[in-house]
Parts: C-alpha cells; structure tokens; sequence
C-alpha cells in the first residue's frame, strides 16, 4: 500500500510538472518536508499550500486515473511510459521529484529507457482490440514494413510501422511472436520509435503510439504523410533547373537533420529514398532506423548484419540500407562510415550524406555509383567524387562550393553542423553571398547587381536623364550667360554712374547728421543727439562719429575703489546695486544711484573664478571661489549666509535658479553641483568620470532656461 501511494504520487508529480505551470523546484519543497510520511497525498498538499487549484487537482486526479486505467491498472507500467521507470525505482520509497522532467516539455533523448537484449518483455502497451483497420501495404523496409491502416478511435487514417521477423517474407502478411526477435533488433526497433517520438520537428514524422499487437509483433504509428519520396521527385525531374525547385525541399531537410544534432540524434542514413515530399511542399524525414542518440546503446552496431540480414551487397538498382559494419546506404555514405568506424560517425557524417543528396539534386545522380554495393563503398573510400561543375557545367558556382565542402572525406574540412550547411543553402537562396565559395571581383559586383537589379537599373536611368538634363541645362545656361553678359556690361556702366552719385550724396548726408549731432551736444540735448546718431548707416560710422556718441552719452555714475584693478562687475535686478570682484579678493556691494560703498564681503579669502551673480529678488549674492567653496552673501550687508563646500577644484561658474531657492555650479574637477540655498545641503551631483565642464555650462543654461 505504502508503495502505490508513492507510485500514485511520483505519477501526479509527474504530469502536473509537464501540464501545469508547476515546477521541479516547488514538487522537490513539498516532497522533502514530507519525506517521512509514506501516506502523505501530494494533491492534498500541493493544494494546501495554493501551488493548485482545487480545479487542476480534479483534472490532474482524472489524467492521473484514466493513464493507471490504460495500463491495466499497473502502475509501474504507467510510469514506465512515461519515461520514468528508472528514475521511480531509484526514488521509490523516498523523495519522488528525482524522476520529475526539468521542464514541462518534452524528455531529453538521453534519458529515453531503452530495451537491453536481456529484457524478457518489452516496454510498450497493447493494442486497443479492433481500433486498426488494415487498408493496404504503404512501404517495405529493411527490417520493417508501413501499413496503411485507419484509426477507429480518432477517425483518421495512419501509418502503421511493423517490426518483421528475420525469417519473415517482405510480402508476408503472418504474424510474428516476440520469441522470434533477436532482443537487438527488437532493442533497434523500439530505439527507433522513441528517438523518433522525441523529435519534434515540422520536417520529422511525429509518432503517435508504441505498442504490440495480441499476437506478439511490435508497432508503432505515425502521421500519414501523402506525397512522393525526394528520390522519385527527383527523377521526374529532367533538367537542373526542376532539380533546383527542389531546394526549398532540401533546406527544410537541412534544418530537421540540424533540429536533431541538436537533441543529440544523429541519422545516419540520409538519402532522397528517406524524405517525404508532401502534396502542398511538406518536406518529412522519414525512416530513423539507424539513428543514435548520444549516451544510448547503439544496437545497429552490435551484430545486428547478423540478425537482421541487410540487402544483397551485389545488387544494383535502388540504394539500400546496409546494417553491420558499414551502418548506412552505400551511394550516401561517409568515408568514415563506409570504413566501419562506428565510433567515428558523428554529426559531420550527417553533413556528408546531406552534401550527397545535394549532389544529386545537381547533376541529376549520387556522388558514387557502381555495380555493387561493395563497389560503391570501395569508391567512397579511396576516391573523392566528380566535382559538381564538371557533372553539371550549368549548375550554380556558389551551390557546387556548398557541395564540394559538404562532401570533404576529412570531417574536419567539412560543415561542422547541419545548421551551418543550412545557413549557406539559405544564403544562396535569398541572394546573400554564400561562405563556401570564393568570389572574384566581378563575380561580387555581378552578385550585388543581380540581388538589387531592379534599384540598380533604376538608378543608372536616373543618372542618364540627369546626365541629359545636365547637358541641355548647361548649353541653354551658356547662351543666356552670354546674353546676360552684355546686359550686364551696360548695366554696370549705368550703376558705377549711379553709385559714384549716391556715394557724393551719402557723404554729403553723413557731414550733415555730424553736424546736427553736434548742434544738440551744445544744447545739452543727449537724447536727440544719440537719436541722429543711431540714424547714421552702419557703413558711413567713423571714428568722428564714434567720438560724438561718446559725448552724447556721458556717465551716469563712477565707482571709485582704493583696491586694484576690478575684475568683474554685475547689476542687481532692480539697478539699484552693483557687485565688484577685485584682483585683491575682495566682493563689494556699491549703491549705483549715489557711487558710495554698501558692504565688503566677508569670507573673500581666495579669487573667485567668475562674476558673483545676485538673486532674482536681489537680496543675496553668489560668487565661485577657486578653493572650490561657493558663497552666498546677504546683498545689503556683505553678510556671508553660506559657505557651500562639496567640490575638489576651483568653482567655475555659480548662479542662482530662476525662483532663487536653489543655486548651480560648475567645477573644474569635472562635477556640476544643484545646492538647497535653504538648508545647504548638494541635492544633486553628477559623475565626474563621464562629463566634462563645458557639459554642465550647458546643463546651466537648460536647467534655468
């Protein structure tokens, strides 16, 4: 009882993880706070702590049920077929999530159970009594034959792939007790249905169920894919250029053998005879008989030739499949398969079989053909094949460099995977240049003008009509210049007449408004003096008229300080005061109306970088000191209010916000600084490793506007 309490729940673990939003992580929490307790319900629990609703417990408890039911009620079963029996035996009686899929997806190849040769049954389930109808023979393989059957459940017709004794007839309709299988062949067939199971690819032939029949033989079903084989395809088509409308075909194919290398399947028997052309452009891969996962056993190399007898080695027509040694067909092999060197065979042996078929779909025939098989593998081992462009002159360059390093016999000079023979193909496709071939000048620009011929052509109409318009435009623009330029001559002479005049009159003009300017001077009247003299042209303006405006504006108020040279002078707001920096440290606050001194600031210690500037309301002044300190004073008093300490360098610039609560400034050490005038504290203060002063000068004018 203990037992099947765990296996229930190892089960309901299992398809909650892999059909609700469920994740390893929180079935491994669960199960390792009730490790001890062998009668816990995981449902129960998962739905206590709100991981499930009561809802996905209902359907996972019914799931859970009508999966127990199909397998007779054996559990363990049940769980076998789900991929999980190892991994429950390990975990049974303690923590269960051990045997829980990482994701809610599909199981990764590596972790398929595979049926060893010393297994006395094999891990499938029973065939539904009556649910297929036999309709007719499909196809006969090496060690198998497809049947055209309907099924009565779903209401569709499948394929249905049976697993033949060795003693069987291929014509045979007999039935076949298990006893009668060689547990490696039985192993290869069911190897072949679950790595085909695990494939999940637009271009891979999904399988639907596994199972074994009352009578003992073994099955599997498939989609039903109606169409022709690439093989036949390619012999309706005479010409190259029929050929080619099979590459879109043959790029799918690419990326199904990539989509599998990266599952860790490898094929191993790619040819034409093997791959589905579909009705509406479908391209399926069929047949994974020799197919290996990495880290399972590889049956087809442990004596299956002397199981399961291959074809005639000596025969000639359509390639077959070779199993033993030699694992693949003879026309499409690698060399390092065509050697028997199974451990050898990798992903790039793939890349030579596709490189192949490619070969064929370009000069119309395998890259090896003979009378035998045992000629053709002789010939993949000692010899490379025609290249493609002496088979077919006509086929494209960049194509035949595609095949020609796909069918390299050293692995390492070929693709490395599917998907970069892939990206090639598809590079040809779309016009790109392809990276096996080695272009030449001309052939590139001939590439690019052949990819963008419609804007190219476009383009050099237009610079013909320009060129046109430009030769017409330039001969009617001659004959007018010349036309003009007799105009032209006759106009000059009228205007340097004119000109000379008008010049006699404006200086005539320019003595009179001097005079004029002068006349008001004498009179004490500045404003219609400077008026007249604002009227003159800016191109009469000497230094006479300089020297009248000069009188005509005579100061208003002179400040008088018995310190040195005044550095800077600023106007508060309402012109009543003005602030001087002097060269001896010193700010002082002057009464504009009357010249006299306000107030010395204090705290003048250091030179300041640049002009103090007052508040918008004028009642506070702040200057940037070159001891990086920014002051603030009050403006009547010279009081200081502020001493704002925060940069490390000279303070270049400081100047009050347009609301004078805040105040900017802008150092040499790279920083600029936003200070509270309130509190005093440096609200804002920019990275020094990413900006330099001239930034924050600018970042002044925007942040006050």
């Amino acid at each position: 009882m203990q037992r099947t309490s765990q296996e229930r729940n190892l089960l309901f673990a299992t398809l909650a993880v892999q059909r609700t939003g469920l994740s390893r992580s929180q079935v491994d929490e669960v199960t390792a706070l009730h490790a001890n307790n062998p009668d816990f319900s995981l449902a129960q629990v998962l739905v206590g702590k709100g991981l499930l609703t009561e809802q996905d417990r209902g359907s996972l408890d019914r799931l859970v049920d009508e999966f127990i039911q199909a397998h007779h009620g054996d559990l363990a079963v049940a769980l076998k077929a789900l991929g999980n029996l190892n991994q429950a035996a390990a975990s049974l009686p303690g923590r269960i999530s051990s045997s829980l899929p990482t994701e809610p997806c599909t199981m990764g190849i590596g972790t398929i159970p595979f049926v060893s040769e010393g297994e006395a049954s094999y891990p499938t389930i029973d065939e539904a009594l009556g649910r297929y109808t036999y309709v007719s023979d499909y196809a006969q393989g090496g060690m198998g034959r497809i049947l055209l059957v309907y099924d009565q459940h779903l209401g569709r017709s499948v394929a249905l792939k049976e697993l033949l004794s060795p003693a069987e007839s291929p014509t045979s309709q007999s039935s076949v007790s298990p006893a009668k299988y060689p547990a490696a062949l039985a192993a290869r067939f069911l190897q072949e249905a679950r790595v085909t199971g695990q494939l999940e690819h637009p271009s891979i032939v999904p399988v639907h169920e596994l199972g074994k029949r009352r009578d003992g033989t073994l099955y599997y079903t498939m989609k039903l894919v109606k169409g022709r084989t690439l093989s036949e395809a390619l012999k309706a088509r005479r010409s190259l250029s029929e050929r080619l409308d099979l590459l879109t075909n043959f790029l799918d194919l690419c990326q199904a053998i990539a989509y599998a290398h990266s599952r860790g399947v490898i094929h191993r028997d790619i040819k034409p005879a093997n791959v589905m052309v579909g009705d509406f452009g479908e391209t399926v891969v069929l047949d994974w008989g020799l197919a290996r996962a990495h880290g399972t056993p590889d049956y087809c190399a442990q004596g299956a030739e002397s199981q399961h007898p291959s074809a005639d080695l000596k025969s000639v027509g359509t390639p077959q499949t070779a199993y033993g040694k030699a694992l693949g067909t003879p026309n499409y092999m690698a060399p390092e398969q065509a050697r028997g060197l199974i451990n050898s065979i990798d992903e790039r042996s793939d890349v030579y079989s596709l490189g192949a078929v490619l070969y064929e779909i370009l000069t119309g025939a395998p890259p090896y053909t003979g009378e035998s098989a045992q000629e053709v593998l002789e010939k993949v081992v000692s010899f490379s094949p025609l290249p493609v462009l002496q088979a077919a002159s006509e086929a494209p360059p960049e194509l035949a460099g595609i095949c020609d390093k796909a069918l390299r016999k050293d692995p390492a000079g070929r693709y490395q995977s599917a998907s970069e023979l892939a990206d090639d193909v598809q590079r040809f496709v779309t016009g790109r240049l392809v990276r096996a071939y080695q272009y030449s000048f001309k052939e590139i620009l001939g590439h690019y003008y052949r990819k963008h011929q419609a804007l190219a052509n476009a383009v050099m109409a237009c610079v013909f009509l320009v060129a046109a318009i430009s030769v017409y435009s330039y001969l009617s623009v001659l004959h007018a210049r010349n036309r003009e330029h007799q105009q032209r001559l006759v106009a000059e002479e009228a205007r340097a007449s004119e000109a000379e005049s008008r010049a006699h009159a404006e200086r005539a003009g320019y003595i009179t408004q001097l005079a004029l300017i002068q006349e008001y001077l004498g009179a004490q009247d500045f404003t219609m003096a400077n008026r007249i003299a604002w009227n003159v042209l800016e191109t009469q303006r000497g230094w006479e008229w300089g020297l009248l405006l000069n009188r005509a504006n005579p100061e208003l108020a002179t400040i008088s300080t018995p310190l040195s040279r005044v550095a800077a002078v600023t106007i508060s707001p309402d012109a009543a005061l003005a602030a001087t920096v002097s060269t001896q440290t010193a700010v002082q606050v002057w009464e504009l109306t009357t010249g006299n001194l306000r107030a010395t600031c204090e705290g003048t210690a250091s030179l300041l970088a640049s002009p103090c500037q007052f508040s918008p309301d004028g009642s506070r002044l702040v200057g940037a000191g070159l001891d990086g300190t920014v002051h603030v004073w009050e403006a009547s008093s010279g009081k200081q209010i502020r001493a704002l300490s925060g940069h490390t360098k000279p303070v270049m610039h400081a100047e009050f916000s347009p609301d004078g609560t805040q105040i900017i400034s802008a150092s040499a050490d790279g920083t600029a600084r936003l200070w509270n005038v309130a509190t005093g504290e440096s609200v804002v203060a920019n990275d020094p490793n990413t900006t330099t002063l001239g930034f924050y000068l600018v970042r002044i004018c925007n942040v006050f506007g």
